[in-house]
């Protein structure tokens, strides 16, 4: 929303009274009612109003941003809670950043009923737990299957089932929809006795437990059972990638559409932000190219290439060679729902790591824009090829090299070095939420199975 004109009235005594003014805020994004708040003392008194910010954060909970404890209720907080519920979505839990490291605020504890230890595939430290928005709900993938967890009391609330005698779940993605009601969830499938890979895309109610197959499709064919990466569903799209096949997979939910894209790099990165695909190539130099999805799926070529689609927007990425290792993380901002961030983590055997953060802003009406707002090099090479990697909205970045049981955490936004994060028997994956940087993760014994969902201070 365009900001308030206040040219032909003096910021201190306004002509429009304060019910009015405050409606006017409520209808601002954070961006604009920080800017607001800037411009005088009355303003900024009615910006700290608690219905201003109850407003605010129930559309950034609406549109999954914030996560909330189990039993936690928006408008039972205070206006100064309702801010710093606001400040840790943008910028992360504040203990992050602190030299005494995170504390954690809250601690949750959740364990399946459908957990078999002398399941053959249940193997405790490939086992992979993910918070979804909203904070009510974990998809945890174990035992060649995923299920849908209430973290309140530890609900099943579904299984997946499958169309194939034995199969393994390989990788999925969700993102919750409707308010909270539902959620989307895709799932990377490799069957045991034919070898052959499929992607299905459910829609999950949560209320009922039953779930709805909006596509299912079989994927190019492999050799290996490691298949799946780079998934991701945003709105109406959903992308992954297949490994060593140089395939990039994109979906259309509304028309239940798909399309097979090859591509020549060995090593595809991609993400989604609203509308757009992020692929991230490294030809002669590192470049990150944006092409519209809606452009992707207009395309009549029996064989679509991704260089046939000529990008909105090409990004070159100074400095890092083209060996280097390279991981894209993008997240929609909840300051304003045109701007997403984009982080890209570079790592070379110099050794040397870069990070950069981008800012694209994606109108509904334009060509989108991207624009580098801060970078940083690290003489250190983190490891960014095959690891468990989380960057977060405000740039906590977790990685974990199981091999040698070697944990990173750092946060791109300060110059600290990295520091620990005591996760007791943790297994490979843990999962950072990536506005309230709640932490997930199962433990690895699978005899004694538990799920933590962390929150920090």
């Amino acid at each position: 929303m365009a900001l308030l004109s206040t040219s032909h009235l003096s910021p201190d005594r306004p002509s429009l009274v304060d019910d009015v003014l405050l409606r006017i805020f409520c209808s601002c994004d954070i961006h604009s009612i920080l800017a607001l708040s800037q411009s005088s003392r009355h303003f900024h008194n009615l910006a700290l109003s608690k219905q201003v910010w109850l407003t605010v954060l129930s559309d950034l909970h609406r549109r999954n941003f914030i996560d909330l404890l189990p039993g936690q209720q928006l408008d039972q907080l205070s206006a100064l809670e309702l801010v710093n519920l606001a400040r840790r979505t943008v910028r992360g839990p504040r203990s992050w950043t602190d030299p005494a490291g995170p504390l954690i605020a809250k601690q949750l504890v959740v364990k399946s009923s459908i957990t078999d230890p002398d399941h053959p595939n249940n193997i405790g430290y490939l086992n992979e737990v993910k918070l979804l928005s909203g904070g009510r709900y974990i998809l945890f993938q174990h035992q060649d299957t995923l299920e849908c967890l209430a973290v309140e009391d530890g609900k099943h609330i579904w299984q997946y089932r499958g169309h194939w005698e034995s199969f393994n779940v390989l990788k999925f993605a969700a993102e919750v929809v409707d308010e909270g009601k539902a959620v989307i969830i895709m799932v990377g499938i490799r069957t045991y006795d034919t070898k052959q890979n499929f992607v299905e895309i459910l829609r999950l109610d949560f209320s009922t437990g039953s779930a709805t197959t909006l596509i299912k499709e079989k994927t190019p064919k492999t050799t290996y059972d490691n298949v799946f990466s780079s998934m991701k569903i945003c709105g109406d799209f959903a992308v992954t990638t297949v490994d060593n096949t140089l395939h990039i997979l994109i979906f259309k939910l509304s028309t239940r559409s798909y399309k097979a894209m090859k591509d020549m790099d060995t090593s595809i990165v991609v993400d989604l932000i609203p509308g757009y695909l992020l692929h991230m190539t490294s030809y002669k130099a590192l470049e990150i190219s944006i092409r519209s999805m809606e452009a992707l799926f207009q395309s009549t070529a029996p064989k679509l290439h991704i260089k046939d689609i000529t990008p909105v927007k090409i990004v070159t990425v100074a400095g890092p060679g083209i060996n280097s290792d390279y991981v894209l993380s993008a997240h929609p901002s909840p300051l304003r729902e045109d701007s997403s961030t984009l982080w890209v983590l570079t790592s070379s055997d110099q050794p040397k790591s870069s990070f950069y953060k981008y800012r694209i802003l994606h109108p509904k009406t334009g060509p989108p824009s991207i624009e580098l707002v801060a970078t940083r090099d690290v003489n250190k090479a983190y490891p960014l090829s095959d690891e468990a990697i989380n960057v977060s909205y405000a740039g906590n970045v977790e990685i974990f090299r199981y091999s040698r049981q070697q944990e990173y955490f750092f946060s791109l936004a300060s110059n600290g070095d990295h520091t620990n994060i005591d996760l007791p028997d943790r297994g490979t994956y843990i999962h950072m939420s990536p506005y309230s940087g709640a932490l997930t993760y199962v433990t690895e014994d699978v005899w004694d199975e538990k799920i933590f969902v962390n929150y920090y201070e």
